[in-house]
């Protein structure tokens, strides 16, 4: 961890800490099914796993499962309201990694055991603030809705496996180099009509052909299983297309938050009420967030975000520098802590930084601390001279003694044989030591 980030940690541990977030500290290692009972894609083939007595464990990737499984850990069956923040060292190798750096560092918080507008406000609130509080004030919000998304999409009564490849596709629809068609094209060599008797006629030489339980190193099961999913797929040909059409329609809405809200609104139909309701509360987390502070023209709304589709479960966000750097982001996960343990149900928010990226945007900011005052001690003042450093200690003047004779000339404070102190052009005793103290800080105004 370098200087930087300890100042940028620094900064971002208080700001949270007047939301009443308090520090925690979380394992490094943990079993890895922790990290992969719901982890997307990305997490599970950047995973540094080892085995130890006949168990898997994994340098943690990051921190929100480590804080679940601790709210289990700590609380049992009951559901506390926990508000935690976290920093330090999460561990990733993802698939083309170009460089030998593994080892990162993510700042973060999660609030457990709080549902609602209020919650969600508050976390990106206090994320969006975090930016302002190290110097990032022109900031960019772009927040969606996992939850609404999936319910929207489930109208189309797809098979689970045919929905999750639509959503894990669903960002070619927004890509100007493929779009609609790219997509379709996939779909129709997967459940296109004309599938339907290709998949009838291979089911059936899959079963005169009962030689062998293994066919191109694939179990007779995981062949069937592809065949049938294959076969469903094409029976439901239309859905499919209907649903690519409403994916594509969804993913075109963007912008700011009074540009959205009817096109939204016109999309999901008057007769689903449940749909209409997790808007309202989406506009009403908008609403908090502008009374928290945040201008509605650094917020976008844009329905379809989606950080992970395994992962989260209602309302996501990113954030961005001015220049379009992701600079970190969360989101709702109200299944974890019930995937990870027996724990009841219950929900949570959170989000990281993108530490790397918050860095780049920040360049070398100030220290929010003043540097120390050099103390020069003559060879004989040493006794002195730690009564001084240490006095100025108590007073918040941070101070570093030095005996190197080049300092005795360019050092601000002097510590003399009589053990006396010498500051701009004065020389003070230790009673007047509140009044040096007095007059360094006026220097430093």
């Amino acid at each position: 961890m370098s200087i930087h980030d300890h100042q940028i940690a620094d900064l971002l541990q208080k700001h949270m800490a007047l939301y009443g977030y308090e520090l925690i500290d979380l394992p490094i290692i943990e079993p890895a099914d922790l990290f992969l009972i719901k982890a997307g894609d990305p997490i599970i083939s950047s995973l540094f796993t080892f085995e130890r007595q006949n168990h898997q464990f994994a340098l943690r990737p990051e921190f929100t499962a480590g804080a679940a499984s601790h709210y289990t850990r700590l609380f049992g069956n009951q559901s506390p309201m926990a508000r935690w923040q976290y920093h330090g060292p999460i561990f990733q190798d993802p698939p083309g990694n170009g460089s030998s750096t593994y080892q990162h560092y993510s700042i973060g918080a999660e609030l457990i055991g709080m549902g609602g507008a209020i919650a969600d406000a508050e976390i990106i609130s206090m994320s969006a603030h975090g930016l302002t509080a190290v110097g990032v004030s022109d900031f960019q919000l772009t927040i969606g809705h996992t939850g609404l998304t999936r319910r929207l999409l489930s109208r189309f009564q797809l098979d689970a496996r045919i929905e999750r490849f639509l959503l894990h596709h669903s960002a070619i629809l927004q890509d100007p180099g493929h779009g609609k068609s790219h997509l379709v094209a996939q779909l129709k060599r997967l459940y296109a009509p004309e599938q339907a008797a290709s998949s009838a006629d291979e089911i059936l030489q899959f079963q005169l052909d009962k030689s062998t339980d293994f066919i191109g190193g694939r179990s007779r099961q995981d062949i069937a299983r592809r065949l049938l999913q294959k076969r469903k797929g094409a029976a439901a040909w239309e859905q499919i297309i209907a649903a690519t059409d409403f994916l594509d329609q969804w993913g075109q809405i963007a912008g700011p938050p009074p540009q959205v809200w009817d096109r939204m609104r016109d999309l999901i139909g008057a007769s689903d009420e449940v749909s209409q309701q997790i808007l309202a509360e989406f506009q009403s987390v908008i609403n908090l967030l502008e009374i928290c502070g945040i201008p509605a023209e650094q917020m976008r709304i844009k329905p379809s975000l989606a950080r992970s589709w395994e992962y989260y479960t209602g309302i996501v966000f990113e954030l961005a520098s001015r220049d379009g750097i992701n600079v970190g982001g969360g989101g709702r996960y109200n299944e974890l802590i019930q995937l990870i343990s027996q724990h009841p149900a219950t929900p949570a928010v959170g989000f990281a930084y993108n530490m790397i990226n918050l860095a780049r945007a920040i360049g070398e900011i100030a220290h929010t601390t003043n540097p120390p005052m050099q103390l020069y001690i003559t060879p004989t003042a040493h006794q002195a001279g730690m009564r001084w450093a240490h006095l100025l200690r108590q007073q918040q003047v941070a101070t570093a003694i030095t005996s190197d004779v080049a300092a005795q000339t360019t050092a601000p404070l002097r510590i003399d044989e009589t053990g006396n102190c010498h500051a701009r052009q004065r020389i003070y005793t230790l009673d007047e030591i509140e009044q040096l103290v007095a007059e360094l800080k006026e220097v430093k105004q």
